[in-house]
C-alpha cells in the first residue's frame, strides 16, 4: 500500500516538475549557419498541432515597487547556447515583434489571444504591452486585434563571442479588470546583420502563452488546447499511471 502511495506521489511530482521546467526555461536560439545564415532556429521540442513552437509562462507580480503594476512577466528570456551550436555573429542586432495570430495560426485570434475559461474559446481581447530595453523605441501596446507603438522592439546586440542573453517584458495592462485565463502572444525574431538598420532575416512565429490566475491543471489540460497544444505522450502516460495507482489504492 505504501509503495503505491509513494509511486503516485512521485509520478505527480514528475508531472509538476515538467510544467515548472516548461515555464521557466529560456528560449535558446541562434543562426543555422554562422558563415551563411539562412534561418533563425530554436532549441525546443514543444509545438502546437499546426507546427508552431511555444513556451509557457505565468503572469506574476511584475514590479512590487510600483503601485498598480501587478501582473506581467519577463520570462522566458532569450539566450544563445554555444554548446548547442546556437550563436549569432558579433555586431548583429536582434529585434522582436508581435504578430496578428489570426493570420499565422489555425488557432490564433489577434495580437492578444485570450483564452476565456468560461467559453473555452480564444478571443482577440484585452491589452498587453511589450517592452524592450531601448530608449529609442516606443513600447508596443497590443490591444486585442490591433497594436500601437514601434512594431520592432530591440532585444539586444550580439557580443564579440557571438552571445546574446536578454529579456523582454510583457505587462498585462488593466490589472484590476483583466480576467483570469490564458494570454497568448505570437512573436517573431528579426536579425539585422552588422547593425546597419535593416532586417535581414526573420524567424518562424512562436507562441508565448501565459497563465493568469487559472488553476495549473486547468491551464495545462484545457487552456493550452485553445492554442492547439495537446499534452505530450510522456506527460499523459505519467498522469495515467499516477491516476491508476491512486485508483488501485482506493479500491484496496
Amino acid at each position: 500500500m505504501r509503495k503505491i502511495v509513494v509511486l503516485s506521489a512521485f509520478l505527480a511530482a514528475a508531472c509538476c516538475t515538467q510544467a515548472v521546467w516548461a515555464q521557466h526555461s529560456d528560449v535558446e536560439f541562434g543562426y543555422d549557419d554562422l558563415a551563411n545564415p539562412l534561418a533563425i532556429i530554436f532549441e525546443n521540442d514543444d509545438e502546437s498541432v499546426d507546427g508552431i513552437q511555444y513556451w509557457e509562462g505565468e503572469f506574476e507580480d511584475l514590479d512590487p515597487t510600483v503601485a498598480g503594476d501587478d501582473w506581467g512577466s519577463d520570462e522566458p528570456g532569450f539566450t544563445t547556447e554555444a554548446s548547442e551550436g546556437l550563436l549569432f555573429n558579433s555586431g548583429d542586432n536582434i529585434w522582436i515583434s508581435a504578430l496578428d495570430a489570426s493570420s499565422h495560426s489555425s488557432f490564433g485570434s489577434g495580437f492578444v489571444n485570450y483564452f476565456n475559461p468560461n467559453t473555452g474559446m480564444l478571443e482577440a481581447n484585452h491589452r498587453v504591452s511589450l517592452l524592450d530595453d531601448a530608449g529609442s523605441t516606443s513600447d508596443m501596446v497590443l490591444d486585442g486585434g490591433a497594436f500601437a507603438g514601434d512594431p520592432l522592439q530591440f532585444l539586444g546586440s550580439v557580443d564579440a563571442d557571438g552571445d546574446l542573453h536578454d529579456h523582454i517584458t510583457l505587462d498585462l495592462l488593466d490589472d484590476a479588470t483583466a480576467p483570469a485565463g490564458a494570454y497568448g502572444v505570437l512573436l517573431q525574431v528579426h536579425a539585422d546583420f552588422g547593425g546597419d538598420g535593416t532586417v535581414d532575416l526573420e524567424s518562424d512565429p512562436f507562441w508565448f502563452i501565459y497563465n493568469h490566475q487559472m488553476d495549473e491543471g486547468d491551464f495545462d489540460s484545457v487552456a493550452l488546447r485553445g492554442f492547439g497544444v495537446v499534452p505530450e505522450p510522456s506527460s499523459l502516460a505519467l498522469l495515467f499511471a499516477g491516476s491508476t495507482c491512486l485508483l488501485v489504492r482506493r479500491r484496496k
